[in-house]
């Protein structure tokens, strides 16, 4: 079968069946978990200089990111209308770019390492004291340096989903109509929420938004009603300085005290603001 008629048909599968059980406004989204399985489908290599993953230069087969988007209904309006693409991982991990790089980045979605020992498909990964495999898909940019924040490399992929952006964030966005008058303090916060966005949502929820392989952030409890005042800035910058096996990596090279100050801001900004997604009301 033809690459893009078989990604059509999973994508309309997955999105007819999420329309119909619950009712609302639905997103396209693949479900990509057998794509690795599937015969007959074109593959590229890809070469990475620099692997975030792995470290070092690695390779890899795979298949054509902006052929599997292109199956999406109405890919180049959405990317135009400013949506992004989430990748879903399989241990609760989420990975959001723009659907407009996305598309014309040349992204691979790797199905196997050619490294790996012969009879292998991948070589496994050491992740938070134990070894995983990154299957059955791992997103790897040729052309894109490792450390550019503008590109998300996610491994262990099972859906991809294209949303706009207030669908993506929802309530995890700082409302400010009911705090005028603080313009000040407001950019704190939206600096903060951008490093959230960026960094953090990949894998912690705020208001139920976000991954869910780190802890929820703002309900019931905001984290910064109960860890300590002093303690908690430190902790963000160097997890694994706290515990060993810590599955939250140190951002002591990647985010500024600056920075850590604003996701602060933007956490406290939030703890008057939750949703707690069921009918009963935050405590």
């Amino acid at each position: 079968m033809h690459l893009r008629g078989f990604l059509a048909g999973l994508c309309v599968l997955a999105f007819s069946a999420a329309a119909s059980a619950q009712g609302t406004e639905e997103w396209p989204k693949l479900d990509v978990r057998g794509l690795a399985r599937a015969a007959g489908l074109s593959t590229v290599e890809a070469v990475i200089a620099e692997d975030p993953v792995y470290g070092g230069e690695k390779r890899y087969r795979g298949l054509p990111l902006e052929d599997m988007l292109a199956a999406i209904p109405k890919v180049e309006d959405l990317a135009r209308r400013g949506a992004l693409v989430t990748f879903h991982a399989a241990d609760g991990y989420l990975a959001t770019m723009d659907l407009a790089r996305a598309l014309r980045s040349g992204g691979v979605l790797a199905t196997n390492d050619l490294d790996a020992l012969p009879g292998r498909t991948w070589v496994p990964i050491e992740q938070g004291g134990r070894t995983v495999s990154p299957a059955p898909l791992y997103l790897v940019w040729p052309a894109a340096e490792s450390d550019d924040p503008r590109y998300v490399w996610p491994y262990q992929i099972q859906t991809i989903e294209v949303k706009p952006f207030a669908a993506q964030y929802g309530a995890a966005v700082p409302d400010f109509e009911a705090d005028a008058g603080n313009e000040a303090g407001h950019e704190a916060v939206r600096r903060g929420f951008e490093h959230m966005r960026v960094r953090c949502l990949t894998c912690h929820s705020v208001n139920l938004v976000g991954g869910d392989l780190g802890p929820e952030l703002n309900v019931p409890m905001n984290v910064t009603e109960y860890w300590k005042p002093e303690m908690l800035p430190r902790y963000v910058r160097d997890a694994p300085s706290f515990h060993a096996r810590s599955k939250m990596p140190s951002f002591r090279a990647t985010l500024s005290e600056a920075e850590i100050d604003d996701i602060l801001a933007y956490l406290r900004f939030m703890t008057d603001r939750k949703v707690c997604g069921t009918v009963a009301p935050c405590e």
